[in-house]
Formats: structure tokens, sequence, C-alpha cells
């Protein structure tokens, strides 16, 4: 619009000066009035103009400045998506490697290992009694490396015979196959029974090295005579209840239980006797050793002299006599005397209770008599502590 005013100025301007003159005062006002406004609206429209390019100008700094973050933003996404891709790679070649052991892992397990010794021998009895034979086998390894341990495993075997056929197979040398291990139930059934026997032995070596070792002995060997005398009367009587031929009978029935029992009983009380002997020597030199010491030998000879003196004569004859009551009377009576003279020759309370017992044992004291000499001590008697 302002351009065209111009010119219509610049037509004006150009006309012959008698036109101008000539033309109406109050047409040239109307123009530049025109003109004036033409160039108001003009400066208002490029006004209008330039304000719709500021905001156009700042819509597109907004633009300008989204976009710039949108791409920040997507910068650092691809900066995360490129770290979790060379994360993924990683995985994957892990994963690929595996893959690699893990088929190497099945084709070495494909191929037959061969045995190289079999280590244990295990027999397993399942609830349905099924019983299977378990073998841990140490595998021959074509390996270089000695730190790595050798490669064994667990076989099972339904039997014996494939147990022996698969030695038979293997390459290479012979195989030996171990003993059959114990369960570990067996195991603790062994220890008890083996605790069992040290138990019993340990009773027995403080029967024969205590000071009470000869009253034991005594007591037990009194009690197992009279347990054979009173079986061989008793077999006596059934014989000669039962059959007609009573004295035959009685004979047969002596020579028996003469011959067998009571023969192997002695053999045994030798035995027993000759070990209790030894015992006993090994306590005398232990006295005689401990006196030369102390000088004191009093009591202490009396007990050895028991002792020794009383075993010594049970030793001297093959036979119980020393226990027997009726025809050997003589040989009893000479063991009780010896008992009684160390008896009354000591005065330590403990030999004497040992002595005590010893004479009781030998003159048969009932249970009721040894009850009442107990009672009569308690009472404050002294002497006899049964």
């Amino acid at each position: 619009m302002k351009p065209a005013a111009e010119s219509g100025l610049a037509t004006a301007s150009t006309t012959p000066s008698a036109e101008v003159v000539d033309a109406p005062q109050g047409s040239t006002d109307g123009l530049l009035q025109t003109a004036a406004q033409n160039a108001v609206d003009e400066a208002a429209k490029w006004k209008e103009r330039s304000a719709r390019l500021g905001s156009a100008v700042n819509q597109q700094k907004a633009r300008i400045q989204e976009l710039e973050e949108s791409d920040t933003r997507l910068k650092r996404l691809l900066n995360l998506a490129k770290r979790s891709i060379e994360s993924k790679d990683a995985s994957i070649e892990s994963l690929k490697q595996q893959v690699v052991e893990l088929k190497a892992a099945a084709a070495k397990q494909g191929r037959a290992k061969d045995p190289r010794r079999i280590l244990h021998k295990v027999k397993h009895v399942s609830h349905a009694g099924l019983t299977t034979l378990w073998c841990l086998v140490e595998y021959t390894s074509d390996d270089d490396d000695d730190s790595r341990p050798p490669e064994s495993g667990w076989l099972s075997f339904q039997s014996e015979d494939d147990l022996v056929e698969y030695v038979r197979r293997a390459a290479g040398e012979p195989l030996r196959v171990p003993d059959l291990s114990l369960p570990p139930s067996d195991i603790h059934q062994m220890e008890r029974e083996l605790q069992d026997k040290y138990d019993k032995l340990t009773r027995d070596y403080a029967k024969l090295s205590g000071t009470m070792g000869e009253t034991v002995l005594a007591m037990e060997w009194r009690s197992r005579y009279e347990q054979v005398v009173a079986e061989k009367a008793a077999l006596e009587e059934q014989v000669v209840a039962s059959s007609t031929s009573a004295a035959h009978g009685h004979h047969l029935l002596d020579v028996e239980i003469g011959g067998n029992d009571i023969t192997k009983l002695k053999m045994e009380f030798a035995l027993y006797r000759k070990r209790a002997m030894q015992v006993v020597d090994q306590k005398e030199k232990e006295l005689q050793q401990y006196t030369s010491r102390t000088h004191s030998g009093g009591s202490t000879g009396a007990l050895s002299g028991f002792s020794s003196a009383g075993l010594r004569r049970m030793s001297s004859s093959n036979s119980l006599n020393g226990f027997e009551t009726s025809s050997h009377a003589p040989t009893t009576n000479e063991y009780l005397k010896n008992i009684v003279i160390k008896y009354m020759s000591t005065d330590q309370e403990e030999v004497k209770e040992h002595m005590e017992k010893a004479i009781a044992t030998v003159l048969n004291f009932s249970p009721t008599e040894v009850k009442k000499i107990q009672d009569k001590r308690k009472g404050g008697a002294a002497g006899w502590g049964l």
C-alpha cells in the first residue's frame, strides 16, 4: 500500500504546474489526507506484521529449545540403549561360551570312561528288601594337570556278577575290588560289642589285681563247684527215680559227670589259679619294693603272706580239695587257720574286712548269719565288716 501512495504522490508532483494551479484546493487536501491515512494504515499493518513475526520468532525459539531438550533426552536414551546392547552382547558371549562348554562336557560324558580303580564298595538294602551294590570309581583322565583332583563317581550294580562283569570289561590294568564296607549300623554294633568285651576284661583284671583277688576267686569257684555238685545230685535222683536199673544208671552218671564236667572244671580252675598266682607274685614284688622303701612292712607283709600262702596252698593240688567240706576237712582247717592267724596279727581294718569275707566263704555262712553279724557290727561291735 505504501508504494502505491508514493507513486500517487510522485504522479501528482510530476503534473504540470498549470494543472496544479488550476486544480481546486479541496481536492489536494483530500489527496493528502488519503495518503496520510493510507500511510497510517500501512504502518499499523507493518506493526501488526512485526508483532506476528516476533511472536513467530518466539514460538520458533521455544520450538528450538524443545527440540534441543528432546535431542538431549534422545542422546541420553541412545547412550542407555548402547550400554544395554553392550551388556546384552557380553551376556550373549557368556552364554555362547557356556553352550560350548556344555557341549564339550556332554560329548565327554558320552564317551565311555575308563576306570582307574575302585575306591569303595557299599551294600544298600532298600525297604522293599532289594539289594544294590554301590561302588565309588575313580576314572582315568586325559588332562595333564595334576593339580586338579581325579574324576570319580558312584556306580550301582544289581548283583555281584554285574560288578565282576564290569571289572572284566575294563581296559588297562586289572581292577581290584575292595572288601565290602560296613554300614554305620554294623559299625555301631561292633563298637558296642568291643566296648562290652573291654568292660568285661577290665572287671576281670580288677578282680585279679585287687586285694580281693583271692576272696573273689574262692567265692566264684566254690559257687561253681557247688552248682556242679548240686546238678550231679539232681541228675542222680532223676536217674534213680526213672530207671529200674538204678545202680547201672548211677554208675554211668558218675562216670559222665566225674569224667567230663568235674575234670573240665578242675582244668579250668587250675588254669585260672595259675593266672591268679602270677598276679599274686607280681603283687608280692611290688609289696617288697614298697616295704624296702618305707621300712614298715608289718601289716602289708601280713596281707601279702596271706594271699600268697592261700593261693600257693590251693595250687599245690590239682583238685578242688581246698573247698570241699567232708573228705578233705584237714586241708580246709589249715586254710582257715592261716586266715585266722593273719586276721589276728593285723591291725588294718581293710585287711580284716577282706579276711572276714574269706572266713565267711570258707565256713559257708548263710545269708541270715551274715546279716546277723552285720546287724551286730552296726550296733557297735568291732570286727566282721561283711
